[in-house]
């Protein structure tokens, strides 16, 4: 008995789902339902990636989102009230201008939407012109039947924009643009059905069967392909964004780099330069012109270079402010010391460029405290190294404070 019943009640649960009351569902309604559920998304993801992208064409999107969505709610059976009863003028007068600012709305979110370099400057104006050209005719008072010189002053202005978007699309897809073929494959069942559509309601009088449902499921397609369209635009968009950043830090890079050493320049120096920095040294190789003119330019780049490598080494930023002349930034409590470490670093590293070459380097320290200008702490790092310059080079003269209590850190031997 238990076995059965269990039949039974499948059997009464199979006669009710397919039974011809199950089946005369208005496929209509729930077409329009589950387009409007994509319209709402398309709005939301529109608004999303304005927040990210801030392109006017997704504020245009979204505005001909919402033209679509009042458009599907007036063409759909969905009851909205007494006042907007299915046949009701107010419905009918809602509905033309929501689809006639539908049709406006194409022309300037194409022009926005396409690359720049997609479509000449000329074609471009005119798309944003088809927007107040479609609406001369749009019946926002029209209460009334409107005269049927009306509908001939539509006919040609949809025709005219039509051919203005197919014009632009073509020219578009031609020039390479990638926004211009989602755009394509995105109005190519709606162009389809109202090609079909078109000759069958000549000839009829009626529009297809099932019209209104192709017709959502139409929109719901070029929604569809327009968002993917975006997301791509968004990735071309980041990666062209990513590029130009890291271009942009290159060139800054090199603005502030020496080419020869690798090291930073005098800007590279300005820019470093801060409250944090407890001292600056500045390193000059002795005799540097007779190294050149004994051994040549080359053997010469190569001192400097290497002069490059000792002082790279330092806890600090190393700058090359031209010629032979070297700055370092120290952010330690003990900069003579290293600093010292670093004058004799060049001379070791310097001199095995080449068999009989000895090089050595003179240096001049200063200790910084408290908000001192770069340019008068460089002036007077400048003055200690003329100093140990003319103490006989070879040497690293120090002011280790500010009442210019000086000494020498290294003689020469």
């Amino acid at each position: 008995m238990e076995i059965n019943w269990k039949f039974d009640a499948w059997d009464t649960f199979h006669e009710k789902m397919f039974s011809a009351e199950f089946l005369s569902v208005n496929w209509s309604g729930l077409t329009a339902g589950l387009f409007l559920g994509v319209v709402l998304l398309t709005c939301v993801f529109s608004a999303a990636s304005f927040g990210v992208l801030r392109q006017r064409y997704l504020l245009w999107y979204s505005a001909r989102c919402i033209a679509i969505g009042v458009l599907a709610l007036m063409l759909s059976p969905v009851y909205l009230g007494p006042f907007f009863e299915h046949d009701s003028m107010a419905r009918h007068t809602i509905g033309y201008f929501a689809f006639d600012l539908m049709v406006a709305l194409v022309g300037p979110f194409l022009a926005a939407y396409l690359e720049p370099d997609a479509i000449p400057d000329r074609l471009r104006r005119a798309l944003f012109w088809a927007f107040p050209f479609a609406l001369m005719f749009a019946p926002v008072f029209w209460m009334t039947e409107p005269p049927a010189a009306y509908y001939f002053g539509r006919l040609v202005a949809y025709l005219g924009i039509l051919v203005l978007l197919i014009v632009s699309v073509a020219v578009a897809v031609r020039r390479k643009s990638r926004t211009a073929r989602f755009q394509l494959a995105g109005w190519a069942p709606i162009l389809a059905l109202n090609i079909v559509n078109l000759p069958y309601h000549i000839a009829t009088g009626n529009p297809l069967p099932q019209f209104l449902t192709l017709l959502f499921v139409s929109l719901g397609i070029e929604f569809v392909v327009t968002a993917l369209g975006i997301t791509d635009r968004f990735m071309t968009l980041r990666r062209q964004r990513d590029r130009a950043e890291m271009r942009e830090e290159m060139l800054l890079a090199l603005a502030q780099t020496d080419p020869l050493t690798g090291l930073a320049n005098r800007r590279g120096l300005e820019n470093a330069y801060g409250p944090d920095v407890t001292a600056l040294a500045l390193f000059d190789l002795d005799r540097f012109k007779a190294i050149n003119d004994t051994f040549g330019h080359d053997i010469g780049d190569r001192v400097l270079v290497h002069t490059a490598d000792a002082l790279g080494a330092a806890s600090g930023l190393a700058a090359r402010l031209g010629g032979e002349e070297f700055a370092v930034l120290f952010f330690s409590d003990d900069p003579a010391r290293e600093a010292e470490a670093l004058r004799e670093a060049i001379s070791e590293q310097a001199t095995d460029v080449q068999p009989g070459l000895i090089v050595t380097a003179s240096a001049g320290l200063v200790m910084v405290t408290g908000d001192r200008d770069l340019r008068e702490v460089l002036r007077e790092a400048d003055a200690l190294l003329y100093e140990a310059k003319e103490q006989g080079r070879n040497r690293l003269i120090a002011r280790v404070d500010r009442r210019r209590e000086e000494r020498a850190i290294k003689v020469a031997a």
